[in-house]
């Protein structure tokens, strides 16, 4: 595979049920994230509890692994062939596995693969580098449990910052690297220095740039926000594995995920750039509702089963 390649969506135009979640959501999230997630924890706990029903047909249950709390979500007919650890995202401030059910879930249908959805410690309590490790850790012990099996790591938003900042760390440490990276609308630079930040405002239904630079700061802690600590955009990528990159063309994060491809590309890595016009960010939180988001996670599955993520 070229590590060139940029995969354009199969969409026309967005569904009806797109449009109307479009709505819903900017109508619901927009105002009470003006000022960042940190502020309305319990409030979007609610939130994520009304998307926390799992697919049918999958199984949940709760445990640890190297003493971090997980979330393990398992399809029917699981054949314990490759496994995906899941980092929610939230700012670094807030959520919890719960609140992704329906996403984690619906990628383990979609796959086929055992899903571990990580419960980290989450700032200003637990600044920076508390999630990295919790994620490190899970990483370590999963692959110690099952080391035949093919190991992703995959995450959304600020989940997907923690995704490359993990294969980074685990790279850097020693050990084995996993098959493949998932960044789903990653934030990947804490400065929020992206064109994207103030061209998409008026598009983006969720995300306030003032309220992003709030919690950045709770989470990167001593550390400065370019630090590639914090914001693994401007970290070396050498060696990190293939990666697929999904985002909506309608996000202030948008520039964080261009930014990323051309930087991990720049540095060797295998990337599969996916632009979704009309999309919000995160929109795959409806997946089992919302056609766009039912074909994002297909696509996801397709690279997961790639050769190249072997």
């Amino acid at each position: 595979m070229s590590n060139q390649r940029d995969d354009v969506p199969m969409i026309t135009s967005l569904s009806p049920a797109a449009r109307i979640l479009g709505l819903s959501t900017s109508a619901t999230l927009r105002p009470l994230l003006r000022r960042g997630f940190a502020p309305h924890r319990r409030a979007l706990a609610l939130v994520g509890g009304a998307l926390g029903q799992r697919a049918a047909g999958t199984s949940v249950h709760q445990t640890t692994l190297g003493g971090v709390p997980v979330e393990i979500a398992t399809p029917p007919r699981y054949a314990g062939a490759a496994s995906i650890v899941y980092l929610h995202g939230g700012a670094y401030v807030a959520l919890a596995p719960r609140g992704y059910r329906r996403l984690v879930t619906q990628l383990a249908l979609a796959t086929g693969c055992r899903v571990v959805a990580v419960d980290y410690r989450l700032a200003p309590e637990h600044p920076y580098p508390a999630a990295l490790e919790d994620a490190v850790t899970v990483c370590t012990a999963e692959r110690a449990e099952r080391p035949h099996e093919k190991l992703v790591i995959a995450g959304d938003s600020a989940g997907g910052g923690r995704t490359v900042a993990t294969a980074i760390a685990l790279r850097d440490r020693g050990y084995e690297l996993p098959a493949a990276l998932i960044c789903i609308s990653p934030w990947v630079d804490l400065t929020c220095s992206g064109d994207s930040v103030t061209t998409r405002a008026r598009r983006e239904r969720i995300l306030s740039p003032a309220g992003l630079a709030a919690d950045a700061r709770l989470y990167a802690g001593a550390e400065q926000l370019d630090s590639p600590a914090v914001s693994p955009l401007f970290a070396d990528l050498s060696g990190l594995p293939p990666m697929m990159i999904q985002v909506g063309d309608d996000e202030v994060l948008l520039d964080d995920s261009t930014r990323l491809a051309d930087a991990a590309r720049h540095a060797g890595v295998t990337v599969s750039l996916q632009i979704w016009p009309g999309l919000w960010h995160v929109w795959h939180l409806y997946a089992g509702l919302l056609p766009e988001a039912d074909a994002a996670m297909r696509a996801i599955a397709d690279f997961v089963h790639e050769p190249s993520a072997s």
